[in-house]
C-alpha cells in the first residue's frame, strides 16, 4: 500500500514538472500538443476530484442552514398533520350526530353525545367526556343505535359506562319475534353474550334480533343489542338458553350516546 502511494506521488510530481517545463521552455507546438494529450486524462480526473471536494466543502459550510430548513419543514408538517387530525375528529363527531338523528329514539328522547376518553377493557368500562350531566342507570348506545351499556357512575362532565360484555352486568331483554319471549342477558367478557331463562315452548331461532326491555314507566322503546348466535334447548333443563353475538369491539368505540330519561 505504501509503495503504491509513493508511486502515485512520483507520477504526480513528474506531471507537474513536465507542465512547468512545457510552459517555460521553447518546445514546439507539436511536442506541447502531444504532451497535453498524454496528460489530459490525468488532469481531467484531478479536476473532477477537486470539484467534488469543493462541493463537499460548500455543503459542510451550509449544514446549519440546511438543518434549520429541514426543522422548519418538519414543524410545518406536524402543524398540518395536527390540523388534519382535528378536522377528522370534527367530521367523525358530526357523522355520529347525523347517525343518531336518524334513530327513532332521537325523536322521542334527548341524548348526550359523549366522546370516549378512556377504556378499562379488563373492567369492561369506558369513560365518556360530554357537555351535559348524565344520570346513573341511563342507557348508552352507539351512533348506529346498538345498546352497549349503562351509566355506572356520573362525574359531572364525565361518566363511567359499564358495558354489557361485563360478567357483572345483566338486564332483561326480549327476542324480537311473534312470541316475543323475555329473558335475562348476561355478559361473558366478550362480544358473545349469554341469554338465559328463556321459557320452554317459546320458539327462538338463530339470527333473530334481541332488544332491551324498557324499564317500567320509560318511554324508551326496545333498543337493538345483537342477534341470536346459538340456541340450546335441553329437555333436562327447565329453561332454554342461547348465545347472542353483539359484534362490537370496545377498543374501537369513539363516540357514544347517553339516552336521557
Amino acid at each position: 500500500m505504501r509503495k503504491r502511494t509513493n508511486f502515485f506521488i512520483w507520477i504526480v510530481g513528474v506531471i507537474i514538472l513536465l507542465l512547468v517545463i512545457g510552459f517555460f521552455t521553447p518546445f514546439s507546438s507539436t511536442v506541447k500538443s502531444a504532451f497535453y494529450n498524454l496528460t489530459f486524462p490525468v488532469q481531467r480526473t484531478m479536476l473532477s476530484a477537486g470539484n467534488i471536494f469543493f462541493k463537499d466543502l460548500e455543503v459542510i459550510k451550509n449544514t446549519k442552514e440546511i438543518r434549520e430548513e429541514i426543522e422548519l419543514l418538519r414543524r410545518e408538517n406536524r402543524e398540518m398533520s395536527a390540523e388534519i387530525a382535528r378536522l377528522s375528529e370534527v367530521e367523525t363527531e358530526n357523522e355520529a350526530l347525523r347517525q343518531a338523528m336518524n334513530l327513532d329514539i332521537a325523536k322521542e328522547e334527548d341524548f348526550i353525545l359523549g366522546e370516549v376518553f378512556g377504556r378499562d377493557l379488563i373492567g369492561h368500562r369506558v369513560l365518556l367526556k360530554h357537555s351535559a350531566e348524565a344520570q346513573v342507570g341511563e342507557m348508552v348506545i352507539t351512533p348506529e343505535g346498538v345498546l352497549v351499556g349503562r351509566v355506572e357512575e356520573s362525574l359531572g362532565n364525565y361518566s363511567y359506562v359499564k358495558l354489557l360484555t361485563s360478567p357483572e352486568e345483566s338486564m332483561e331483554v326480549r327476542v324480537q319475534n311473534e312470541d316475543g319471549p323475555a329473558a335475562v342477558l348476561q355478559g361473558m367478557g366478550g362480544e358473545i353474550l349469554h341469554l338465559g331463562f328463556l321459557p320452554k315452548g317459546k320458539k327462538v331461532y338463530v339470527g333473530e334480533r334481541v332488544v332491551s326491555l324498557p324499564p317500567e314507566g320509560s318511554s324508551v322503546k326496545g333498543i337493538f343489542i345483537g342477534e341470536i348466535h346459538r340456541v340450546k334447548d335441553d329437555d333436562m333443563e327447565e329453561f332454554v338458553t342461547a348465545k347472542v353475538r353483539q359484534g362490537i369491539d370496545a377498543r374501537y368505540l369513539d363516540y357514544l350516546m347517553i339516552i336521557k330519561e
